[in-house]
């Protein structure tokens, strides 16, 4: 399983702002610069990263699990020009959901060949799957 899928799973199972998948997000996407601190507390933001060292690192990413418009532009900077939509939570719709609380983001990065829908507890969660789905794509093609 790649590292994006495993985050994409973390994002679907979030209930909020999460500064570990925010610093997680920076590391995978924009390749950050991280400093490295043993022995942290993983409540701290700090994210664990799995290698030869098993090593704490941050890289005081933006909040884009906490605020729509980083997320947005996180999703602008990654899949320039392509439009973004957000549908609030479908309890009352009737229509199928991962959970009826659940939002639906949708990212159309290929000019309307395809679009990739992403469900979170939050807008910004939801927006985020979305990417992560669009990115896991991309990396299949």
């Amino acid at each position: 399983m790649s590292n994006l899928q495993e985050l994409l799973e973390r994002v679907e199972k979030a209930e909020g702002g999460d500064r570990a998948i925010d610093t997680a997000l920076e590391l995978l996407l924009l390749s950050a610069t991280t400093k490295e601190f043993p022995g942290a507390d993983p409540r701290s933001g700090l994210v664990l990263i799995l290698d030869a060292k098993e090593r704490w690192v941050t890289c005081d990413a933006d909040e884009y699990t906490a605020s729509i418009d980083a997320t947005v532009a996180l999703v602008e900077k990654m899949l320039p020009g392509c439009w973004v939509d957000l549908c609030g939570p479908r309890k009352y719709l009737h229509i199928p959901t991962p959970s009826p609380n659940h939002w639906r983001g949708m990212i159309n990065a290929w000019n309307a060949q395809r679009d990739v829908v992403g469900w979170g507890a939050t807008p910004a969660l939801a927006l985020i799957a979305a990417l992560l789905r669009a990115m896991i794509a991309k990396e299949k093609e």
